[in-house]
């Protein structure tokens, strides 16, 4: 899933039209995802879009970058990652300037400007989950993060300039991907029910 969404294999899906504003178009295949706090090209998020279209002949196609070749690496975990649990961990017992110094630490190490100690939660928790996007990109996490922090309704809500996405609908979607085939045969504790696997759903 990775590769398809990589300029020069088959591009038949590419990055989140959401991301799309926050990508320059260029030639050379070495732009950066701006970072959102402030607009300044993020290094840890590689993409391309030379104005191309997707397969569909239609969709522009952003790609990523990070990932260009069938065998690139992809770690599941990395000491950058283990600093934002550790960050996550501040920010939950409120301890925001904790919180913030592990993360500006971790934008100093790419270039990025620092941002101030946050004084109130939901900016505080934006800003972690900002930096959770740009560090883990295209590693996988970003869903997972929507469903720990109960997020995925008004992330999907908010597409669009607030008006939803039909073929992303904000309420009744699975917040989760459902188990295989064997999680419920093996596990007598899993009802083994279609409907029931990826619950709980937004509401």
């Amino acid at each position: 899933m990775v590769l398809v969404t990589t300029k020069g294999f088959n591009e038949a899906a590419g990055l989140m039209y959401k991301w799309w504003p926050k990508i320059d178009q260029t030639t050379t295949q070495s732009s950066s995802m701006r970072d959102p706090l402030t607009n300044e090209p993020d290094p840890r998020m590689p993409v391309y879009f030379d104005g191309e279209v997707a397969t569909d002949n239609e969709t522009p196609h952003y790609s990523q970058y990070k990932y260009k070749l069938e065998n690139a690496d992809i770690p599941m975990l990395h000491s950058d990652g283990m600093r934002l649990i550790e960050a996550e961990a501040k920010y939950r017992t409120g301890d925001y300037a904790g919180m913030t110094t592990i993360l500006n630490t971790l934008r100093a190490a790419v270039g990025l400007t620092a941002f101030a100690t946050p004084t109130d939660d939901a900016t505080a928790q934006s800003y972690l989950l900002n930096e959770r996007f740009a560090e883990h990109f295209m590693e996988g996490r970003r869903r997972n993060d929507l469903h720990r922090f109960g997020l995925m309704k008004s992330v999907f809500a908010a597409l669009n300039g607030g008006a939803g996405d039909s073929e992303r609908p904000a309420s009744g979607r699975p917040t989760k991907f459902s188990m295989s085939d064997s999680e419920p045969t093996y596990n007598a504790n899993i009802n083994n029910d279609l409907t029931q696997r990826c619950l709980p759903k937004t509401s």
